[in-house]
């Protein structure tokens, strides 16, 4: 399969791109900080969680961030997606 110039320019874009997998990472760069600020006011505006003390004989599931670039047809970031995800499978 032969690609055109276009589609050789956009994988390139996409993939000079990565996506950080740690904190530490993210929170030295500004978009992805605007992103997870984003993502704590909507868990908030949609009451989806409460702060309470941990019941006797329970253990904490804990969460995660996850962090997505989102891209354009042109091959460039459209917008930092951040999601804080619960760890299911603790």
């Amino acid at each position: 399969m032969i690609m055109s110039q276009k589609q050789l320019h956009l994988i390139s874009s996409i993939s000079s791109h990565i996506e950080p997998r740690i904190y530490e990472e993210v929170v030295k760069i500004p978009q992805w900080r605007d992103a997870m600020k984003v993502e704590i006011e909507a868990l908030m505006a949609n009451d989806t969680w409460s702060i309470t003390k941990i019941p006797p004989g329970k253990t904490l599931i804990g969460c995660k961030w996850v962090f997505k670039l989102k891209f354009n047809v042109n091959g460039e970031i459209e917008r930092y997606k951040v999601r804080l995800v619960a760890k299911g499978y603790t």
